[in-house]
């Protein structure tokens, strides 16, 4: 968040450098409130877990009626 429009992007650039900077001591996943607004949940669920749940997803809510503030939901097919 950004008090004017015009300080969002340099505020998430310099929000981006300071990530790079940390990004050496990256303790592995990480918890969904705590993921910024570009994450993927791939970063909070390790591979086979978050496999196993966009299994679920898929066959409890094929239409993704279901949402979140971060949907679990793998990639859909285009038709």
């Amino acid at each position: 968040m950004a008090p004017v429009p015009e300080a969002t992007a340099p505020a998430q650039a310099a929000i981006d450098v300071a990530l790079d900077i940390l990004q050496p001591w990256y303790a592995g996943p990480t918890t969904l409130s705590m993921l910024g607004h570009h994450d993927g949940v791939d970063l909070a669920f390790a591979p086979d877990t978050l496999r196993r749940l966009r299994d679920v997803k898929e066959s409890t809510d094929p239409r993704c009626v279901v949402r979140g503030n971060f949907p679990v939901h793998g990639p859909r097919p285009t038709r």
